[in-house]
C-alpha cells in the first residue's frame, strides 16, 4: 500500500489569500457574481454571517490588492453541504476555500472549546462521541465468510435509536439471503469530522489505519450506513491512498436493489416525505435509489429535494458546535409541516438525530422522524 500523499495534498490551508494555489485562483476569477451560491446557502438562509459569493469575491479582491479579512465566524458557519457549488453555473466551490481556511485555523489553535473536545475525542477514543471502544458493536453478531462487511459509523454504534436501525437493517439483509459481518471494536471513526473541521493530518491517519485494516481482513465490499462516511470512503480515501480498492456501497443502494429484485417488501405509510441527506444526494448522486422505496410507500416530495435538498445542519462538524441562534433542522421541519406532513424519512444518522431533536424542541408530539429501513419488511 502506498503511503500518504505528497505535501501539496496535506498543506495546512492559507493565512493570506495569495497562498491559494494558482489553479484555485482560476476558480475565483471565474465568478460572475450571480449570487446563486448565497441564495442556496442554508447557513445564510437562517441568518449566519456567511455569504459564499462574498467569500469568493473577497478572496479574489484580496489577491488583486484590495483589503479583505475572512472572519473566523464566517469560516465556521459553513456546514459543508455543497449547496454553493451545486448551484453555481461556473462550478465554483466556495466550500473548498472555507475548508482550507479551517486547516489554517486548526493549525494555529484558533478553535473553540467544543471543537477542541471533538478533536480530543477522536484522538483519545478513535470516535467522535467520547465513548471507549471496548464492546463497540458487541450487540451485533457477525456471519462467517460474509458477502459484505458493515460499517456502522460512530453515531449508530453508540446511540440507542441507532442500534435499533442497525439491527433492523441487518435483519432485512440476512432475510434477503446475505451474510453480514461487522468490524466490532476495530471499527473507528472514518475521519470525516476531522477533515471537515480542518484537522487534515488526523483525517489521513484514520484513512491509512482503516485502509490497512480492510486489507488485513480481506474486506472487498463495505456497506456504509452514514452518508458522511460514504463520501470519504468512496470519494476521498482514493486521494490519500492510491491503491484503495474496496467497493463502497450505501445501505440505500443495496436496499433499493433488493426491493427491485422482490426480496424486500415496502410498507404503505400515509403523510410521508423524505429528507435527502446532502452527502447522499449532492456528493454521491444517490437520488433515485431511495425513491424506489419511497414511491411504493406513497410519499410526497418536499419542495427542496434531491440535489437541491436543504441541510439538516450537522455537516461540516457543526453537529458538535453551533454558530448563531438559527437552526437548519427546525427550518426543515417547518417546511414539512407547511405541506401537512407528519412523518419525515431520513437515511443518515446525523439527519436522524438533528431532525428528531428539532421536532422535540418544537414540542411536536405527533411528528415522526423515520429511518428508511423502517419502511421495509421481508
Amino acid at each position: 500500500m502506498e503511503e500518504l500523499e505528497e505535501m501539496e495534498e496535506i498543506r495546512l490551508g492559507f493565512e493570506n489569500p495569495q497562498e491559494i494555489p494558482w489553479y484555485e485562483k482560476y476558480m475565483l476569477a471565474a465568478c460572475v457574481k450571480c449570487g446563486r451560491c448565497t441564495d442556496s446557502c442554508p447557513a445564510n438562509i437562517i441568518g449566519r454571517p456567511l455569504s459564499p459569493k462574498d467569500v469568493v469575491n473577497g478572496l479574489k479582491s484580496s489577491i488583486l490588492g484590495s483589503e479583505y479579512r475572512l472572519e473566523d465566524e464566517v469560516v465556521w458557519s459553513c456546514v459543508s453541504c455543497g449547496a454553493c457549488f451545486s448551484s453555481c453555473p461556473k462550478y465554483i466551490s466556495p466550500f473548498t476555500f472555507l475548508m482550507e481556511r479551517r486547516r489554517f485555523l486548526v493549525a494555529e489553535g484558533r478553535i473553540d472549546k467544543k471543537m477542541g473536545e471533538l478533536l480530543n475525542s477522536l484522538r483519545r477514543y478513535k470516535n467522535a462521541l467520547s465513548v471507549p471502544q471496548r464492546g463497540r458493536l458487541s450487540w451485533l453478531e457477525s456471519d462467517e465468510e460474509p458477502d459484505y462487511y458493515l460499517w456502522v459509523g460512530c453515531q449508530y454504534s453508540f446511540d440507542p435509536l441507532g442500534k435499533k436501525v442497525v439491527n433492523k437493517l441487518v435483519d432485512l439483509l440476512r432475510g434477503a439471503g446475505l451474510k453480514i459481518a461487522t468490524l466490532g471494536e476495530m471499527e473507528t471513526c472514518c475521519g470525516e469530522p476531522a477533515r471537515r473541521l480542518g484537522e487534515e493530518g488526523m483525517f489521513q491517519e484514520f484513512a491509512l489505519t482503516n485502509a490497512e485494516l480492510f486489507k488485513e481482513l480481506g474486506v472487498k465490499k463495505l456497506i456504509v450506513l452514514c452518508p458522511h462516511g460514504l463520501t470519504v470512503f468512496r470519494n476521498e480515501y482514493k486521494r490519500v491512498i492510491k491503491d484503495f480498492d474496496v467497493e463502497i456501497i450505501s445501505h440505500v443502494e443495496l436496499l433499493a436493489k433488493l426491493v427491485r429484485e422482490g426480496k424486500l417488501k415496502v410498507k404503505s405509510v400515509e403523510g410521508l416525505t423524505f429528507h435527502d441527506p446532502c452527502n447522499l444526494a449532492r456528493f454521491n448522486g444517490i437520488v433515485e435509489e431511495p425513491r424506489v422505496i419511497l414511491r411504493k410507500a406513497g410519499f410526497v416530495e418536499m419542495k427542496r429535494h434531491g440535489i437541491d435538498t436543504f441541510c439538516c445542519g450537522a455537516g461540516g462538524a457543526n453537529y458538535w458546535y453551533q454558530v448563531g441562534e438559527g437552526t437548519m433542522s427546525k427550518e426543515r421541519v417547518k417546511e414539512a409541516l407547511s405541506m401537512g406532513i407528519s412523518k419525515m424519512v431520513v437515511a443518515c444518522p446525523f439527519c436522524y438525530a438533528m431532525l428528531n431533536d428539532a421536532a422535540k424542541g418544537m414540542n411536536l408530539e405527533k411528528f415522526e422522524v423515520l429511518e428508511l429501513t423502517e419502511l421495509l419488511d421481508l
